[in-house]
């Protein structure tokens, strides 16, 4: 073979090749985007019932019944 076809076919191979990985690529990122979109619901879940439990802890009758608990069991 002469060198030009050579060269051609390389080209040719590394064209693909390069076209091949860009479309991986692709769908690689559109897998992590979704993937992503799904912890931000979970993360937003996960934060409600924090502040549901904070309110329920910081709240008077709450303290007031865990330190009549404590009280008992001194007593």
């Amino acid at each position: 073979m002469e060198a030009p076809f050579v060269v051609a076919i390389v080209a040719i191979v590394f064209g693909i090749s390069f076209a091949a990985f860009e479309q991986w690529q692709k769908t690689k990122r559109a897998e992590y985007a979704s993937r992503a979109g799904g912890d931000d619901e979970r993360i937003d879940a996960l934060e409600a019932r924090v502040r549901t439990l904070e309110r329920i802890v910081t709240d008077k009758g709450y303290q007031l019944e865990d330190e009549f608990r404590r009280l008992e069991k001194s007593a």
